[in-house]
């Protein structure tokens, strides 16, 4: 049995750890290492944590030991989540930075994937976007070594025309840093992902929608949506679930 559940983030059993500067400072997601210590990205707010500048960017990737200590930290884009690979860790998020080496910034904010060595050194990085506000939320690893990436994209990308608004993405990243395939999902209104699973051969995908899509009509304000996606990102199928008022989904589980 396959069901979606709404959780509030991903959560790991260990002691509370204080990380941070003098404003706001916060965690989105965690995995545990196989060294028994934890990778997770956030965001900050502060110019300074523990004598080093965070500079303009607010994305926060720390690696603790088993023992709570950090082994290093990274500000870095406006990370959203994390994975683990057999080599380091990958993270994904978003930025307007227009001066990272090697990256051209198409417009406004670009989703961003970026592969870490297990000492917190940059392996390879992305952008993923078009001249408007596009988000990469989640990603998750395939069996091949490929990634999964998704997110809210205001632009088109590749051979995908933007559909109105937002449009839910999909992309697949490949493991040495290339982006092999893509597609957008969604109406003439607002579409996101925001999490997604990789079981039963094939991609889950939820969010919410704004739009009237194949034979649904929007219920209220959005609806939750779960998307079953295929291995070339084709999808296959939907279902929605809502009320009058604004319902979305924000994690998913198999």
């Amino acid at each position: 049995l396959f069901l979606p559940i709404l959780v509030s983030a991903k959560s790991v059993d260990t002691n509370n750890i204080g990380y941070g500067g003098t404003y706001n400072d916060l965690f989105n997601s965690v995995e545990k290492t196989s060294d028994g210590g934890y990778i997770v990205v956030g965001s900050t707010k502060s110019k300074k944590i523990n004598e080093v500048s965070t500079g303009v960017g607010n994305g926060l990737v720390v690696k603790y030991d088993k023992d709570g200590n950090v082994e290093w930290d990274k500000f870095y884009g406006g990370n959203a989540d994390v994975i683990v690979v057999n080599d380091g860790y990958v993270a994904v998020g978003y930025t307007m930075s227009t001066d990272i080496e090697g990256l051209t910034n198409n417009g406004s904010n670009d989703g961003l994937v970026v592969k870490f060595d297990k000492d917190g050194n940059i392996v390879w990085q992305i952008l993923i976007g078009g001249i408007a506000d596009d988000y990469i939320h989640a990603i998750k690893e395939m069996s091949n070594g490929n990634l999964i990436v998704v997110g809210r994209f205001a632009s088109s990308i590749g051979e995908h025309t933007n559909n109105g608004g937002l449009d839910g993405f999909i992309g697949m990243v490949s493991s040495d840093g290339e982006l092999i395939d893509s597609n957008l999902y969604g109406g003439d209104q607002d579409e996101a992902f925001y999490d997604l699973e990789i079981a039963h051969n094939g991609i889950y995908v939820v969010g919410y929608s704004k739009s009237d899509i194949s034979n649904h009509t929007n219920i209220g304000l959005q609806d939750a949506v779960m998307v079953r996606f295929d291995e070339d990102l084709v999808d296959e199928w939907e279902v929605f679930y809502g009320n009058t008022k604004g319902d979305m989904y924000r994690s998913i589980k198999s």
